[in-house]
């Protein structure tokens, strides 16, 4: 492989943020570290996809964990309907407990993922069991960020929010991202469930009304 071409393409690339496209233009003058990040793509090792962050072909980044989890992806639906029932994992270094800002991985990571997932099922690509698994696995990641998130809420009171999927509806990926981004900002979130009917949420609100009235 060419590692100096790999790097004016990526160089070149449209898809890199404004810091991506500096981080990379900063190693111009650098042919050392030129070549320790385009002289072969990441790759496998004894307990997944491991190696430094940053920008390259032979860094971690979304990238790369990105062409990685497709070709995941792709192997599972390759092994059929019992793979895909199973579904997957994927852990982000907690043994090392590895710091990283949490509203970054929810914006850059998690959010872009399940809108890709929503994509491709409309496509064809992907069918319910597929569906189903990545929207387990975001709730699992946000119920793991929720508490690293609530760490910058902001200060003061701020207004209680009532929150519901309604009756008939048994998907609740959508109200949990909402509840979660929306408890970030500081409001005070009562996440009522899925599969709510109309009265018990009116019947909610009341009672949390009235308690809220009582308490001051």
């Amino acid at each position: 492989m060419d590692y100096m071409s790999e790097y004016k393409r990526w160089l070149d690339c449209s898809a890199l943020s404004a810091d991506e496209h500096a981080e990379l233009a900063a190693v111009a003058d650098n042919q050392e570290e030129i070549e320790s990040r385009f002289f072969a793509p990441l790759s496998f090792g004894t307990a997944g996809l491991r190696g430094v962050l940053g920008v390259g072909l032979n860094r971690m980044n979304r990238f790369t964990v990105g062409q990685a989890a497709q070709g995941l992806a792709k192997l599972i639906v390759s092994n059929g309907q019992e793979a895909m029932d199973r579904g997957v994992a994927i852990a982000y270094d907690s043994r090392h407990f590895s710091p990283g800002d949490p509203q970054k991985i929810l914006n850059d990571s998690l959010l872009p993922a399940i809108n890709k997932v929503g994509e491709y099922f409309d496509k064809g690509k992907y069918f319910l069991p597929q569906l189903i698994a990545s929207a387990e696995a975001m709730k699992l990641s946000i119920e793991y960020l929720e508490p690293l998130l609530s760490k910058g809420q902001q200060k003061g009171e701020m207004p209680v929010v009532v929150i519901a999927t309604v009756a008939g509806d048994i998907h609740d990926i959508g109200k949990n991202l909402v509840a979660l981004m929306m408890k970030n900002y500081g409001f005070q979130v009562i996440d009522l469930g899925k599969d709510c009917s109309v009265c018990m949420v009116f019947y909610s609100i009341y009672i949390i009304e009235w308690c809220i009235l009582h308490s001051k």
